[in-house]
């Protein structure tokens, strides 16, 4: 605690060294700031890293690249809605960012955007042909109850030539867990035919999912909530 305190003070020193001359006027030093910054970072400290970025771009309105690491710090502070304001700006500028797009996607499926995050990620699957990127699609789908949709972005999934490697990290119950992605594709169907009242096409589902990837937890958690017949 005495260290962080110690840091945050000499980072206010420095900053009223490197800003207010002897007569009042601002002085720049563009190349303090940066290393304010890096600092700032292996501390953790994203208030002065945020604050320091700000300082950049008075100075440089143009260094766009910063806006870039302002947008990945909201990100990783949950400050979703200032991401996708950010991210908005951006990519009027540079529509192709797929950095800058992949945090607004995020940002807006973990809002509960549903409509924005699907059109974000189908954005990403078109510039990147990454097949990651259709999964989102789905879920969004499935999520926005457009399930025959969702079941047509499954078997595009399905038919991608990359399906046998690619992976996706999954979220459930304050849980995550990284599974190939054919198998939460197939697990995604289950789940459809499920809600359908398919329960043998969605028994068929979950242990297809299961015999490609045993360790699946949500695909053993739906298989056993189908079996004991709850809803």
């Amino acid at each position: 605690m005495h260290v962080i305190f110690r840091f945050s003070l000499a980072i206010f020193l420095l900053f009223t060294m490197l800003f207010i001359g002897c007569n009042g006027e601002e002085v720049i030093h563009k190349d303090q700031l940066e290393a304010t910054y890096k600092k700032s970072k292996r501390y953790r400290d994203f208030e002065v890293a945020t604050q320091t970025i700000y300082r950049i771009l008075e100075l440089d309105p143009t260094a766009h690249e910063w806006e870039d690491s302002l947008a990945q710090i909201y990100f990783s502070r949950k400050s979703y809605y200032q991401v996708a304001v950010l991210a908005d700006e951006i990519l009027q500028r540079d529509e192709k960012n797929t950095h800058i797009l992949t945090l607004s996607a995020n940002a807006s499926k973990f809002m509960g955007d549903q409509s924005r995050s699907k059109e974000q990620f189908n954005k990403l699957f078109e510039l990147t042909n990454d097949v990651q990127y259709l999964y989102d699609v789905a879920s969004a789908q499935y999520n926005l109850q457009s399930k025959k949709e969702a079941e047509m972005t499954v078997a595009k999934i399905l038919k991608h030539p990359d399906i046998d490697k690619a992976k996706v990290k999954l979220f459930f119950n304050k849980q995550s867990q990284e599974v190939p992605l054919k198998a939460a594709a197939i697990n995604l169907l289950g789940v459809i035919a499920k809600d359908e009242d398919k329960k043998d096409l969605a028994k068929e589902y979950f242990e297809k999912a299961l015999a490609l990837f045993p360790e699946f937890i949500l695909g053993k958690g739906n298989l056993e909530e189908l079996n004991n017949g709850q809803k």
